[in-house]
Parts: C-alpha cells; structure tokens; sequence
C-alpha cells in the first residue's frame, strides 16, 4: 500500500491548468518549517478545483496521497530524480484568509 500523509505550509500560490486529462493543480509544501523540505504536489480534478479556489501561499494543510518516484533528463542530458505526492485529500488547517484573497 502506497498512502502518505504530510503536514505543512503552502510555499507557493498553487498553479492550475486544464489538460485533456482533466484539471491539475500543483503547488509546493513545506514540511520541515525550514522552507529545506520543499514536496511538490498535485491534484486532479474536482480536488484540483479546490485547492485552487481555496489554497494560497502560507496556508497550513495536510495532504494524504500516493508517493511516486520520477526519474528525468534536463535540458543539458543530465539525469535527475525527484519525488512527488499524488494527493488523494487535502485539509485546511488553518481558517481562510480574511482578507478576500480567495480566487474565484
């Protein structure tokens, strides 16, 4: 069973786009407090939806999600490595911004 959860701050405003897979929404979590951790993390769908109506950058949340592993080449040929959460759930942990900074 590959199921993963993780507790942070939103490093950045997330960043959706419509695929012809249907909505993803990614953005970038920080686990340590550090800002050294940085998680990326996607969501599809109507969960996408969500966090990009409701997510902005300092936001505490837990996200529970598949971890996967992606192995690239970069422009230059040089292989590289990440990892990455496929996000199944996310929580709001703190309350909304009161500020009106919610997108629509």
């Amino acid at each position: 069973m590959n199921v993963i959860t993780l507790t942070g701050r939103l490093l950045d405003e997330p960043a959706r786009v419509d695929t012809g897979k249907g909505v993803k929404t990614t953005f970038a979590l920080d686990v340590d407090g550090r800002r050294r951790l940085r998680i990326p993390i996607t969501a599809w769908n109507h969960l996408a939806g969500t966090c990009a109506t409701h997510l902005v950058r300092g936001r505490l949340i837990a996200v529970t999600g598949r971890l996967d592993h992606e192995e690239y080449t970069t422009h230059d040929g040089s292989k590289r490595e990440r990892w990455l959460v496929t996000a199944t759930a996310v929580t709001f942990l703190d309350p909304p911004p009161e500020t009106g900074e919610e997108r629509p």
